[in-house]
């Protein structure tokens, strides 16, 4: 069976939502206010290739840019000066071919290789002197990769999302050893072509973790859940507003590009959604075009709820942000604009 179109398939999607409580929101009736997104113009020594995820820390702002041979630089912020890079593609000993994602607590920095069990560790006051090597590189089993997606958790724990047939996600530690895996498939299943494994709704998610709280944003549909690891029975599930995840003909999940990014602050969820049909992807790039690689709608959930709360339209897409302390700035990137960083303000 082809190995992505075995992804995407969801012969058990009913009983999924069935066993975690389904519950549709109803987008019709969210109130959506409009917001205007300024560009941050870089200084002429910072150079951005495609900034692909950013994050910010006691006044440093932290960009994996998918296109530099530093894959990780560190600069100030507001005022975008570089600290240094980080981070080199490569095979070497302190080096990673490719990201899954980074993620952050009070005194590290956490990368994940997309490709490779591996995960380099910083000390954030070390980059900040602008020192460039990691702590240590820690090794893990080969059931890690690839990575898609990855989070920093509680205490030495981290979780990530991988590719694998039988896996989704894993619950590590900080040394390099699997805590738990979560939506394994049943034992016994099928995966061969006459009969699909039940394979979860969520398998290509963005993830975020804060608190204790797991919330995973589908890349393909309108789907978060939002759930405690640590309790496999305390779940929230957030179903779109059609009612599930849309299926093709195909087999396919997902008839429309979902969410882009997502983050935990405080008790919100904050989501990055496109809600761009994949027909129109097919559209625009027979037509010679380049669809946005981004999305257009900020979305703002109740963490302990699951409820949709507001939505505001920004005035450009973007593919990833942060929200800094306050709960009201954020900090985004647009790829595919010439100044790729910029900022909007969330009202009162």
């Amino acid at each position: 069976m082809n190995f992505w179109k075995h992804l995407f398939s969801m012969s058990g999607i009913g009983l999924l939502l069935v066993a975690c409580g389904g519950k549709q929101t109803v987008v019709d009736q969210i109130e959506t206010d409009k917001i205007q997104v300024d560009s941050l113009k870089t200084p002429e020594s910072l150079f951005l290739g495609h900034v692909r995820q950013v994050l910010v820390r006691d006044s440093v702002l932290y960009i994996w840019d998918i296109k530099s041979p530093s894959m990780m630089l560190a600069v100030k912020y507001p005022s975008l000066e570089p600290i240094c890079e980080f981070m080199p593609k490569g095979k070497g000993p302190e080096e990673l071919l490719g990201l899954g994602g980074f993620d952050l607590d009070n005194r590290y920095l956490y990368v994940m290789a997309s490709r490779e069990p591996k995960m380099a560790i910083y000390a954030l006051d070390s980059l900040k002197q602008g020192a460039r090597r990691p702590l240590r590189i820690v090794e893990y089993p080969n059931e890690v990769s690839p990575s898609l997606a990855f989070a920093k958790a509680n205490g030495d724990t981290v979780v990530l999302q991988s590719a694998g047939v039988d896996r989704r996600v894993q619950l590590c530690d900080t040394s390099g050893h699997i805590l738990r895996v979560q939506y394994a498939l049943p034992e016994g299943s099928k995966t061969n072509e006459t009969e699909p494994a039940l394979m979860p709704y969520l398998w290509q998610s963005r993830i975020a973790f804060r608190g204790g709280w797991l919330v995973l944003a589908a890349r393909l549909g309108e789907v978060l859940e939002i759930c405690h690891p640590a309790d496999t029975v305390q779940k929230v599930v957030v179903v779109g507003s059609d009612g599930a995840p849309v299926i093709s003909p195909e087999g396919f999940v997902g008839e429309v590009n979902g969410f882009i990014e997502v983050r935990i602050a405080e008790d919100k969820i904050y989501a990055i959604y496109s809600g761009v049909s994949m027909k129109e992807v097919d559209r625009i790039f027979e037509e010679g075009g380049n669809a946005p690689s981004g999305g257009r709608y900020f979305r703002v959930y109740d963490l302990n709820t699951g409820q949709l709360e507001r939505i505001y339209e920004l005035e450009r897409y973007i593919s990833t942000f942060d929200v800094l302390p306050d709960g009201r700035t954020v900090i985004a990137a647009d790829p595919n604009s010439e100044h790729q960083l910029c900022t909007f303000t969330l009202p009162d």
